[in-house]
Parts: structure tokens; C-alpha cells; sequence
């Protein structure tokens, strides 16, 4: 089978064929119908397979800033990017969520000595607010140059 967008031009095609087939009663065609319709969907699985890599892959930054913290800008970090992710992109619960952002803020305290509180009612109303507003979080290019500069370090890009 084709990959990319040859695949998506074979979808209708596929899917016309196993109309076809399929409303015929003859065994032979319902076989056909049977091997089209897997084609059709393990081709569609294999998409969406891909596109949850390249999502994954174009949001690896921000799992690795969750594991080393912040020597400042904790609160920006969260406001533009932590919150969308993990509420839009990762899909997590409220609990979930609240805990990686106090994961991310215990990994600033330990490695860069940044400890000063954050309320979690704050923390809440931002995953709420993410969530309301079906926010995604912020390119890395379109942070101010200070925080930019803090995860670039951290990433090591």
C-alpha cells in the first residue's frame, strides 16, 4: 500500500470498491469486500499512527522542560504552554495535570533553586481556561526571548 498522501487519495477508492463487493451476495466478491475493507483500515490505522508521532515529536521540548524545570519563568511556561499540553495535546484529567505542573515545579525548586509558591487554585483556573477555550500551547518561537532562551538551554537546542 502507498504511504503518505498516496494513501489518502487510495482511501475513497478503497471504499468504493468495497461497496461494490459487498453488495454483491456471490462469496467471491464478499471475500474481496473482507480484504478491502482490512486494507482500508490498516491503512487508516498506519495514519493515524504516523500523526500521533509527529505529534508526539513536536511536543518532546516540552516533556523534557517538565523533567529539568525552570530557572525562571515558571509561570509563563505554564500559562502559555504546560496547561494546553497536558489538557489539549496529552489529554489528561484535572488531577493529572495538576500533578505534572507540580512535578514541573518541583523539578525548578530542586535543580535551579526557583521555590517560590504557586497556588494550585491558580494552577486550576489556568487547566480550566485551556480547556474552555481548546488552547494549544505556544510554539517555542512565539515565547518572549527570555523564556525562550531558559528552555533553549534546557533542551539543548
Amino acid at each position: 500500500m502507498a504511504s503518505g498522501k498516496n494513501a489518502i487519495e487510495m482511501l475513497p477508492i478503497l471504499i468504493e470498491l468495497a461497496k461494490e463487493k459487498c453488495r454483491d451476495n456471490n462469496l467471491d466478491s464478499r471475500l474481496e469486500c473482507d480484504q478491502l475493507l482490512e486494507i482500508y483500515f490498516n491503512t487508516v490505522e498506519k495514519m493515524i499512527l504516523i500523526q500521533n508521532r509527529r505529534r508526539i515529536n513536536r511536543y518532546e521540548w516540552i516533556d523534557k522542560v517538565i523533567e529539568k524545570g525552570l530557572p525562571d519563568g515558571r509561570k509563563r511556561f505554564i500559562l502559555y504552554v504546560l496547561s494546553a499540553y497536558l489538557v489539549n495535546i496529552r489529554n489528561l484529567s484535572e488531577e493529572e495535570a495538576i500533578a505534572e505542573v507540580k512535578r514541573f515545579l518541583d523539578n525548578s525548586c530542586r535543580n535551579y533553586g526557583n521555590c517560590e509558591k504557586i497556588y494550585e487554585s491558580w494552577i486550576r483556573s489556568d487547566l480550566a481556561r485551556v480547556k474552555r477555550k481548546g488552547l494549544r500551547p505556544a510554539r517555542l518561537e512565539k515565547l518572549d526571548n527570555d523564556l525562550r532562551e531558559h528552555i533553549r538551554k534546557i533542551v539543548g537546542s
